[in-house]
């Protein structure tokens, strides 16, 4: 049987959507601070329970998500900006 590690899982980075890697991206360029820290958590991170509320609410705010129009999964699970496994 196969050990699950954190090192053999996907992190965050790595499961979001190509639509809002790229979003980051382009962010990067006027917001280097806060779009390199945002990646670099979910670079580290393989949960979306690892993340702060902090950081939910910069990925919305960066990828232009309206905060009313996204559902509870969406917030609590990351389901609207990651990638089904």
């Amino acid at each position: 049987m196969k050990m699950i590690t954190k090192t053999n899982m996907k992190s965050l980075y790595q499961k979001l959507k190509p639509e809002y890697k790229q979003i980051l991206s382009d962010h990067t360029i006027k917001y280097p601070s806060v779009c390199n820290e945002l990646i670099r958590k979910l670079q580290d991170n393989v949960s979306w329970f690892q993340l702060e509320v902090e950081d939910v609410s910069t990925l919305v705010t960066f990828t232009d998500h309206s905060l009313y129009k996204l559902t509870a999964n969406d917030i609590m699970f990351g389901d609207i900006f990651l990638q089904d496994e």
